[in-house]
């Protein structure tokens, strides 16, 4: 991180970088010791092993209104589910830990030196009340972690006002250099593509893949099976993520065609089978799915395979399986 900053900064020209300011993942979370350094490596909303504890909270009688509240659907994703997790397994570690918090309240407290969390990626961790704009009592109960432990809340457009002298001398930027808290990468890429207006839908297919429109007050779809997160005031997302989208493809890459290939060659092979890869159909849950299944034990494959069907075939398949909501549709 802090090499990709230096180099952009040294690519502009001296004086002329206004500030900084950060998207990140959501869902990640970091145990920190009492001098706030890390105990676990970064824990991403990929790893599925707190399965056990999103079904202990579904569980729950109060499950509808514990996502009421926090506006995220519960699954091993989160946080909430994360901390419940290692407290059953792993409580010796617990034990150690005096704080709690995502890779960008990391990153700022070591450029910054400021304890804090935007509302947007807060809003993510399912331990956030929307209608408090605060922590949730209830939910930090069930994670085990108290709110001294856990960033300060800040809106998404707050003003850190100057590096610490370590981070401006490690980047080469004054000390002056203003960062601006930001948001998640999900809310802002609704900034990112102009899908912000009454309507508007972004269809993002990265690692993963996710449908988000913008609505003006926090409203919890009544399955439980949507999202809703922070972006700015009156100004809230909602949506369905799922987990298996570029990652597939790549996965389908190196199985297929072995490590020497690109992913655009096997997009260029793809692309030589007709549209329904002759009757071929690749269900993409090769990492347990999110929406619409909210299943971290959905499993991939590939149905009505035959001795017919070629490589391109298959990548045809697995593209299609995860770019069925574009509205570009292959050609």
């Amino acid at each position: 991180m802090q090499a990709g900053l230096k180099a952009v900064a040294g690519a502009l020209p001296a004086g002329s970088v206004a500030g900084i300011s950060f998207s990140a993942a959501m869902h990640s979370l970091m145990l920190l010791d009492e001098k706030r350094q890390p105990l676990t490596r970064v824990i991403t909303w990929a790893d599925i092993r707190a399965e056990r504890a999103a079904e202990q909270l579904k569980a729950r009688p109060d499950h509808a209104a514990l996502v009421g509240r926090t506006g995220v659907p519960l699954h091993p994703m989160t946080p909430l589910a994360k901390l419940i997790d290692l407290q059953q397994t792993r409580p010796e570690l617990m034990v150690q830990t005096r704080f709690v918090c995502g890779i960008k309240s990391w990153l700022l407290l070591q450029l910054y030196g400021q304890w804090v969390a935007d509302y947007s990626l807060a809003n993510a961790t399912g331990l956030f009340n929307m209608a408090r704009m605060d922590w949730d009592a209830q939910a930090l109960k069930l994670a085990g972690v108290s709110a001294a432990q856990l960033p300060n809340l800040v809106d998404t457009d707050t003003l850190l006002p100057q590096l610490t002298g370590k981070s401006a001398s490690t980047l080469g930027l004054p000390q002056t250099t203003s960062g601006i808290v930001g948001a998640s990468d999900g809310t802002l890429a609704n900034i990112g593509v102009n899908a912000l207006a009454p309507g508007a839908t972004a269809v993002t297919i990265g690692t993963s893949g996710t449908v988000r429109t913008v609505i003006q007050t926090p409203t919890v779809a009544p399955s439980g099976k949507l999202f809703t997160y922070y972006l700015a005031p009156n100004r809230w997302v909602v949506g369905g993520p799922v987990n298996n989208g570029g990652i597939v493809l790549q996965w389908a890459t190196r199985t297929l065609l072995g490590q020497a290939e690109t992913v655009e060659d096997a997009i260029a092979l793809a692309l030589t089978a007709p549209a329904g890869a002759h009757g071929l159909v690749f269900l993409p849950y090769l990492g347990g799915e999110r929406a619409p299944l909210w299943d971290a034990n959905a499993r991939g494959s590939f149905v009505g395979l035959t001795r017919s069907h070629t490589k391109a075939d298959m990548l045809r398949a697995v593209m299609e399986a995860f770019c069925s909501t574009s509205k570009r549709p292959l050609p």
